[in-house]
């Protein structure tokens, strides 16, 4: 246990703090310990997090590996910052590895997708509706991605997109794609 409380003099990191990093998430495989995503590829995106708050404990009991979008739900850290593109990398990751999500329960699919879209999910399972696969990727001919639907029910391919050049795509491929307000706006009426 620290010597000291969370937030008593808490202070900056130790000087060490970017070797004792970088050895600590090397040693959990670059792999977030929440969410099991592989990071290897993408190390900037898996941070590693205190439990206790205290920035100088780095005792390894203490330390967590955690990509940056498990990360930012911690508690105190909903002020973090993470750029859509980023998000929309450990999503597709996290589909890639996992092969799908389809037929995960609702508290795992909150706890995969982006908290910018938690609204929808939260209107969607109060009507009843079954949970979207997060992250589903629409590829062209050659299989290429071309554009990836943060939430989508493929089976009536309906689908939400916070990208405008993913929504556009995603129209333009037969999906009834909607904005985060369009969605919750068609969602209410239903």
């Amino acid at each position: 246990m620290p010597k000291r409380k969370a937030g008593e003099d808490d202070g900056d990191y130790t000087t060490d703090w970017l070797v004792i990093s970088k050895q600590y998430r090397a040693k959990q495989g670059f792999k977030c310990e929440f969410c099991s995503v592989d990071l290897s590829n993408h190390t900037r995106l898996l941070h590693t997090h205190h439990k206790n708050g205290v920035k100088t404990d780095n005792h390894y009991s203490n330390l967590q590996a955690l990509c940056i979008d498990c990360h930012k739900k911690q508690p105190s850290h909903g002020k973090m910052f993470v750029r859509h593109e980023d998000m929309q990398l450990i999503t597709r990751l996290r589909q890639e590895q996992k092969k799908d999500n389809q037929g995960l329960g609702w508290d795992n699919i909150f706890n995969i997708a982006d908290t910018g879209v938690h609204g929808v999910l939260h209107l969607c399972r109060s009507k009843n509706r079954p949970p979207p696969i997060v992250g589903y990727a629409i590829q062209d001919a050659n299989g290429i991605v071309v554009a990836q639907l943060e939430l989508a029910w493929p089976s009536t391919k309906f689908g939400v997109a916070i990208s405008v050049n993913d929504l556009e795509i995603a129209r333009s491929n037969g999906w009834k794609a909607f904005s985060m307000m369009e969605a919750l706006e068609a969602l209410d009426r239903r």
